[in-house]
């Protein structure tokens, strides 16, 4: 176990390590990211050796033909209520939609639902302030997001990002529900690392800690990409469920 608000370099070398291990018998795609998460969940902690994140959640960008029924509907729905009335048309195979595969948390019942996300254009990202954000200090444009076949996302796919990080969770206006979520469960920071995969598909986790991260903690955590990329690409092509 890691005390997460001490992590240094080193230590987040051997976390990878650990967490390769961890997953390196996944059944897939969904198996895989669950493992991360849960080595995470598992294996960070306050300075008690106390499990220390109130959520952690794994979202990759992953095309319509490849999600369940459930998840297909979902992302009707939401094209519907975007186009809006009178203007259903059928989605394209290879739309890509931003997926949560994995989650953890301190209540159950955040971990229950999988979401999908239809990326139709930049601005439907650019108005949700928390994923504007993470692309920002990612360095992903958003026009690009949803373009895994452009020369941008590729090179992308052979570099480390950078971290998104929210050192004052209560307040901040890129980490939502500010009362029910972060008051109520004491969140007091929030990062996030990820990457590019090599068919040009963005991954990336969230972690909410119940202690504050420094700056220094944030910055090295995003080497932890390349262990995660490891655990996930042999699955790219995988179906996801919503269940």
């Amino acid at each position: 176990m890691y005390e997460f608000a001490k992590l240094t370099e080193s230590q987040v070398a051997d976390l990878g390590k650990e967490l390769r291990s961890a997953a390196a018998d996944a059944a897939g795609l969904q198996d895989a990211a669950g493992k991360v998460v849960r080595f995470l969940f598992e294996n960070l902690t306050d300075s008690d050796g106390n499990t220390v994140n109130a959520m952690i959640r794994f979202f990759k960008v992953h095309p319509y033909s490849k999600l369940d029924f459930e998840l297909q509907t979902y992302v009707r729905g939401f094209l519907m209520a975007y186009s809006g009335p009178g203007s259903n048309p059928p989605p394209d195979s290879a739309l890509p939609c931003l997926t949560l595969l994995a989650s953890m948390a301190d209540l159950e019942a955040l971990t229950r639902r999988r979401k999908s996300m239809p990326i139709v254009d930049a601005g439907v990202m650019a108005g949700i302030p928390m994923l504007n954000r993470l692309f920002g200090q990612f360095g992903i444009d958003l026009e690009l997001l949803g373009q895994p076949d452009s020369a941008g996302m590729q090179e992308l796919s052979t570099q480390t990002l950078n971290t998104f990080y929210v050192p004052e969770a209560l307040g901040s206006p890129y980490v939502p529900g500010q009362e029910a979520f972060v008051a109520a469960f004491g969140v007091k920071s929030a990062l996030g690392f990820g990457g590019v995969l090599p068919n040009g598909e963005a991954f990336f986790l969230i972690l909410f800690p119940r202690v504050s991260i420094p700056a220094d903690v944030a910055s090295a955590i995003r080497n932890l990409s390349a262990s995660v990329k490891e655990a996930v690409a042999p699955f790219v092509g995988d179906q996801i469920s919503g269940v």
